[in-house]
């Protein structure tokens, strides 16, 4: 058996379908990935079977950079919970402040350690 049979066995094996595979890692393009399982792919080939064998065994996607501070995601949060209050005397609240930057430094820390 060929090395692109092969790949494309564990593929399918895996994920049920070049499909879902391709679903699941979305910074693959979907076309390279269709063409190298079928062994039409005309660039290098080497390196599509070590980008599939790579998401193959987890080492997928590299990592972000996260293009968001703490203080947007403050900003965020606070300007939607101001949006729905039912205080008269919006934008004073000292504990609502003090909640939101405490709930923006938690999703700031989940961000940065899924990235």
């Amino acid at each position: 058996m060929k090395t692109y049979e092969v790949l494309r066995e564990e593929v399918i094996e895996k994920y049920g379908s070049i499909h879902a595979f391709c679903k699941a890692f979305p910074h693959l393009k979907r076309a390279t990935i269709y063409m190298t399982l079928a062994n039409k792919y005309a660039g290098k080939v080497s390196r599509q079977f070590e980008l599939i064998k790579a998401a193959l065994s987890n080492e997928d996607a590299p990592k972000k950079a996260v293009k968001i501070s703490e203080n947007e995601i403050q900003d965020v949060l606070q300007n939607h919970k101001c949006l729905h209050c039912r205080l008269l005397n919006k934008n004073n609240c000292v504990d609502c402040k003090m909640k939101t930057e405490k709930e923006a430094n938690t999703v700031f820390s989940f961000i940065c350690g899924r990235i």
